[in-house]
């Protein structure tokens, strides 16, 4: 099985409250140069449909990004985030994969 990793504008910019630039584009470029990275980039009307979700907004937008990339699955220690947003991907612990 070939695994991929789906990436959105949004995932970058919450990394950015954590880690450096350089790091994310290190840890990036592993993925790129192997052909194992998609982007996903955040179109009007993602946001609105996330705050219909949840009004803590930010992961149903994971999420619906993740579905707009046809990810198998969403990884994430935090599952009970994710709890309005099984219709939209699959969300599991990062080990499941």
């Amino acid at each position: 099985m070939s695994l991929a990793i789906i990436v959105s504008d949004w995932l970058i910019t919450e990394l950015k409250n954590h880690l450096k630039e350089e790091k994310i584009n290190e840890i990036m470029d592993i993925y790129k140069h192997k052909g194992k990275l998609i982007f996903v980039k955040e179109a009007r009307g993602d946001r609105e449909k996330a705050k219909s979700i949840s009004p803590h907004w930010q992961d149903p937008l994971h999420a619906i990004l993740a579905n707009k990339g046809n990810a198998d699955y969403l990884a994430t220690r935090n599952i009970g985030d994710f709890s309005e947003c099984g219709e939209l991907v699959k969300v599991v612990f990062p080990e499941f994969i």
